[in-house]
């Protein structure tokens, strides 16, 4: 299911990737959607519009079946997440609480700035939202959800970038949080659930990786960067700015008198 700028929501089908469904819900771009895979209900929230509307519909029929409107208080819902019996809407500065059963607002919960893209802790039992309304306090704001209530933020500094929210992942087994940007180059931070241990990569796309296997026989995968870096994957960044100690060898090749071999 796809939410279409145009206010659409697009149904395709898997097996032969083919446009199977088209219903209009607005004339306004939709923003987060969310599904009810147990109730088969699909919600979708309007992006723009200063009452932005929540819309709920039956995925069996693939019709409305009801919507939800936030009384002029919403504008740009971003995301929208499913967690238990309750939809939770992240719009500016605020995220809503609805009670899917009864489909009404529960409760309310302000946020400082404007809200992008949110994740859910099941371990924490919290909401993270990238909030990004001010170029100087990029923050991501954490909502306990029992009770209800924003917890603390977590500053992100300001590297004179510009850090539209692209995507966030929350990573419940490892305790962290990764968040990455729109920007140039791009950026994804890594923060632990508790807010504490800020750290963030700003490499490039890996280009290469290949497979390399050692004297006693254990295989490990590397790759390369464009910014010149060789890194061994899945072993965390032991190898950021630290000598690694190698043997290089060569092929059974001639490297003198070549323009593209340089000898040492």
């Amino acid at each position: 299911y796809v939410g279409t700028y145009t206010g659409d929501l697009v149904k395709i089908q898997l097996s032969d990737f083919t446009r199977v469904g088209v219903l209009n819900l607005s004339s306004l771009p939709l923003g987060g959607l969310a599904i009810d895979s147990l109730n088969s209900f699909l919600y979708a929230v309007e992006r723009q519009g200063s009452t932005a509307l929540v819309f709920k519909v039956n995925l069996t029929t693939f019709l409305l079946a009801t919507s939800l409107g936030e009384g002029g208080t919403v504008s740009f819902g971003e995301d929208l997440l499913i967690v238990g019996n309750y939809l939770y809407v992240v719009g500016i500065s605020t995220v809503w609480k609805i009670n899917l059963t009864t489909f009404t607002i529960e409760d309310t919960e302000s946020l400082l700035i404007l809200s992008g893209e949110a994740g859910y802790s099941a371990a924490q039992n919290k909401l993270y939202i990238y909030a990004f309304g001010l170029i100087s306090s990029r923050q991501i704001q954490v909502i306990n959800l029992s009770p209800f209530h924003h917890t603390f933020n977590c500053e992100i500094p300001d590297s004179g970038q510009s850090f539209t929210p692209r995507s966030l992942w929350v990573d419940d087994s490892n305790n962290y949080l990764y968040t990455s940007t729109y920007s140039s180059p791009g950026v994804i931070y890594k923060i632990k659930l508790n807010g504490s241990d800020l750290g963030s990569s700003t490499e490039n796309a890996l280009r290469i990786g290949f497979p390399v296997t050692d004297t006693d026989g254990n295989t490990y995968i590397y790759a390369t960067t464009d910014l010149g870096f060789v890194k061994r994957l899945e072993n965390g960044t032991t190898m950021d700015s630290i000598p690694v100690d190698h043997e290089f060898h060569t092929g059974d090749i001639l490297v003198g008198g070549s323009i593209f071999a340089e000898s040492f």
